[in-house]
């Protein structure tokens, strides 16, 4: 592609008139022609390529055209990982830039719900994948694997391996990343890794064919901002000064049943269409701590509250401990009633729930702070998979702007819990 690319730029007004005649003008839509340069991959590309951008500019394109070309080609075992099965169909299989939108002049493939897959007549296949299921990876090879937004993913170091894994078809079997960057401690693992091709475009790379509107409330809200860096301009960024929290202070354990002594879930409500935090956090018996689940969910009242108590069952939790200022006690309301209505329907022995409701009467900075010096003094453990509350602590940071970096509902959960819990051996009052 880049070869035909370059050809028809050093063409001659005149070959150009005749290149037109032949093909048509239809061959201008083509995706091969369409393309910005940062759309394509590198012509000596060796085994995989990440394509950092910021918020819409284009990748989930790029990785339509780059099936459609490796169809084209002759691959014929294609895997794509997507970070929810929502998102494999609604933006990889039929969204704007989806597969079936981008057919374009090749041909469309059959897609069999059953099987999770798209067939083309010369053969070819597409298998899609959750990430929210990284063992289902375990088992089919292929020739080319395709992974969308690994940042957002839950379980992104565990996505890649078995992603890795079956690597194994073909000649020059290949991978193919695109994402917005997040500081996660598995990004940053992955852009140091030899042999990986990192590309990087911002969203004004894209204007050409985004609602102006957009653009201009984007700009507005978050240029010169750090989470604009990272949502625009697509660039991985380095902890921040007066970070509180360090990738060096993260210990990854696997934390056995054995070492619990007691379990709280923080519930960190938003204030809008936020996120709701929800975070699972052990006492050990060595006096240590520990976090154990990330299961933070975006929904209806109905939809957090039944997560928050299926996080208190799982974890035989000792209660949960709910932040009250967005909304007064309606928060803890929510999950009182969601255990009782799932006792009801024979989905819990008993409608009882120990909640312990906390108000913020200072600001997250100041509340993050003593939770920070457990970290930095090795106390705290995580399980693997919270690598998005990861990148939450390692984005936030004296600096820390509401209006523009957003909430860190994660890291408010995990805060509110790990107090609660190092409250307890200290038998200090908590607010």
């Amino acid at each position: 592609m880049h070869r035909l690319r370059a050809r028809v730029r050093g063409l001659t007004p005149t070959q150009r008139a005749a290149f037109v005649r032949q093909y048509g003008d239809a061959a201008a839509n083509d995706w091969v022609f369409k393309a910005r340069d940062a759309q394509l991959p590198p012509p000596d590309l060796d085994w995989c390529w990440v394509q950092m951008g910021g918020r819409g500019a284009g990748k989930t394109r790029s990785m339509s055209g780059c099936v459609h070309a490796a169809v084209r080609a002759g691959v014929g075992y294609i895997h794509l990982v997507a970070p929810t099965a929502a998102d494999c169909h609604e933006v990889s299989l039929e969204g704007p830039s989806g597969i079936l939108a981008t057919c374009g002049r090749d041909p469309v493939p059959r897609y069999v719900s059953s099987r999770r897959r798209l067939e083309w007549d010369n053969g070819a296949r597409l298998i899609f994948f959750s990430g929210e299921e990284p063992e289902s990876l375990r088992g089919p090879n292929c020739e080319l694997c395709l992974i969308d937004e690994i940042a957002r993913m839950r379980f992104q170091a565990e996505v890649f391996s078995m992603a890795t894994f079956g690597l194994r078809l073909g000649d020059k079997p290949r991978m193919i990343i695109a994402t917005t960057p997040r500081p996660t401690p598995f990004m940053k693992r992955l852009v140091a890794m030899d042999r990986v091709r990192i590309a990087t475009e911002s969203t004004y790379a894209n204007a050409r064919n985004l609602a102006p509107g957009f653009l201009k409330q984007i700009t507005e809200l978050h240029q010169g901002t750090r989470l604009g860096r990272q949502e625009l301009q697509g660039l991985m960024l380095l902890d921040p000064v007066d970070a509180l929290f360090k990738d060096s202070w993260l210990i990854h354990h696997d934390v056995p049943e054995d070492l619990i002594e007691q379990v709280t879930i923080g519930v960190d409500p938003s204030g809008g269409g936020d996120e709701i935090g929800i975070i699972a956090c052990a006492l050990l018996h060595d006096g240590r701590y520990a976090v154990l689940a990330d299961r933070t969910v975006k929904g209806s009242p109905a939809t957090w509250g039944d997560a928050v108590v299926k996080a208190h069952d799982d974890f035989d939790a000792d209660d949960v401990t709910v932040e009250i200022n967005y909304g007064g006690v309606m928060a803890a309301e929510v999950v009182r009633q969601t255990a009782e209505r799932l006792h009801h329907l024979g989905n819990r022995p008993s409608g009882l729930i120990r909640i312990k409701e906390v108000h913020a009467s200072r600001g997250k900075v100041l509340r993050a702070e003593p939770v920070s010096l457990l970290y930095e003094k090795g106390r705290v453990l995580h399980r693997r998979g919270l690598d998005q509350l990861e990148a939450e602590l390692l984005s936030f940071s004296r600096d820390w702007d509401r209006a523009t970096d957003g909430s860190p509902n994660r890291l408010d959960a995990a805060v509110w819990a790990l107090t609660r819990l190092s409250k307890i051996v200290f038998d200090i009052p908590i607010a």
